[in-house]
């Protein structure tokens, strides 16, 4: 299936830094693509090239074969929705009233009623619907993440009554979440990837990206240096390479120390 959003040569510099250069990556529908690697190796800057909040300096990024700087924010809006690292809004509103930010200005044919429904769902799926009437302001880190997720989550839906295929970006989705929503919000997104989204996920949790991905990514230092199944990509020599530690793949733990492994649709209801 052709790609939804798609890297070409993808480059972007300031001054003498290289922060991605030459990356070359294919998002297709119903596939979960996992971006790994140590800190400043330009993940965060590739997600922002890819959602078209930064353009390139070098290459193209395409979106439906087209170059994503000609298509118009209302149209660019159902076609893919962006959870960043962090999120931070200077007004008082509620944790309903972000998530109904996702609703704004897209979607066709949807009224009052129908945008109320929206955010609902969004709302419960995200996990938040009990924080509806509070303040966005008095949430934890980890509460605020939700929100925003649930805001995407609103995005995308009001955007499938225009796009036929769309795009979900997260970068590092789950920093500040507990275990429990960690493994929601990545089993929410990889049923989307399922039902037929294109899932970019940048993470840091090597056995997360293990579990859900079906294609891993690592970069270092800007580039691309491997791409594929997790199978092939996550090895001791690459690990100890790109990463800097020197890690056995796969190995049981010596010693007595119990190991947690994550598996997907682990959260009990």
């Amino acid at each position: 299936m052709t790609a939804l959003l798609a890297a070409d040569g993808a480059s972007y510099r300031i001054g003498a830094a290289r922060l991605v250069e030459g990356a070359d990556l294919a998002l297709a529908p119903g596939r979960f693509v996992a971006v790994v690697g140590p800190n400043g190796a330009g993940k965060s800057t590739l997600v922002r090239l890819l959602s078209g909040e930064l353009a390139p300096t070098g290459g193209r990024v395409l979106c439906e074969g087209a170059p994503l700087a000609g298509i118009p924010p209302h149209r660019l809006a159902c076609l893919r929705a962006v959870l960043p690292q962090a999120s931070r809004l200077a007004f008082p509103f509620t944790v309903r009233e972000v998530v109904r930010i996702g609703l704004d200005g897209i979607g066709r044919g949807l009224d009052g009623r129908a945008r109320d429904l929206l955010v609902a769902e969004a709302l419960a799926r995200a996990d938040v619907s009990h924080l509806a009437d509070r303040s966005y302001q008095s949430l934890s880190g980890g509460e605020a993440q939700r929100t925003q997720f649930g805001r995407v989550l609103a995005q995308l839906a009001a955007g499938r009554t225009v796009a036929d295929r769309q795009a979900l970006l997260l970068d590092e989705p789950i920093a500040s979440l507990d275990l429990r929503h960690q493994l929601a919000l990545l089993d929410a997104a990889h049923a989307l990837g399922r039902a037929g989204l294109a899932i970019l996920a940048v993470l840091h949790d090597l056995n997360l990206a293990a579990v859900f991905a079906d294609e891993v990514v690592v970069m270092r230092a800007g580039r691309i240096v491997a791409a594929g199944p997790p199978r092939d990509v996550l090895r001791d020599d690459l690990v100890r390479d790109v990463f800097g530690v020197a890690l056995r793949i796969g190995e049981v733990p010596a010693g007595d120390r119990p190991f947690v492994l994550p598996r997907r649709d682990a959260t009990l209801p």
